[in-house]
């Protein structure tokens, strides 16, 4: 909300809405991914676990769904113009800073 607020006084309402796109595509993106990631961990953990069908099945279907969502939000960018298409990869880095602090700041168990 603050970056949309900040973008949306320097660079007016497409500014905001770049951003707001952005963060929407990143997000849907991680969404997507995160059960896939924990299923290749649990995978990697577990002695003798074989998901190896589900879990390919599963990583081609949310690339299949997630890539036309976020390339139609990035044109949707594009086509607005103006702050949109720079702000819309703001938003995009916003969430994958964000997602690259939590994971440094989570308790990890030692051993």
């Amino acid at each position: 909300m603050l970056a949309m607020g900040l973008a949306a006084t320097v660079g007016g309402p497409l500014a905001a809405v770049g951003i707001l796109l952005g963060v929407v595509a990143t997000a849907v993106s991680l969404a997507g991914w995160w059960p896939a990631i924990r299923l290749l961990g649990e995978v990697a953990t577990v002695e003798g676990a074989n998901h190896g069908k589900i879990g390919r099945t599963y990583v081609v279907l949310v690339f299949l769904v997630k890539l036309p969502i976020f390339v139609g939000l990035g044109f949707l960018a594009l086509k607005l113009g103006g702050a949109a298409p720079p702000c819309f990869l703001i938003g995009l880095g916003l969430v994958y800073f964000w997602l690259i602090g939590w994971s440094l700041t989570r308790e990890r168990p030692i051993g």
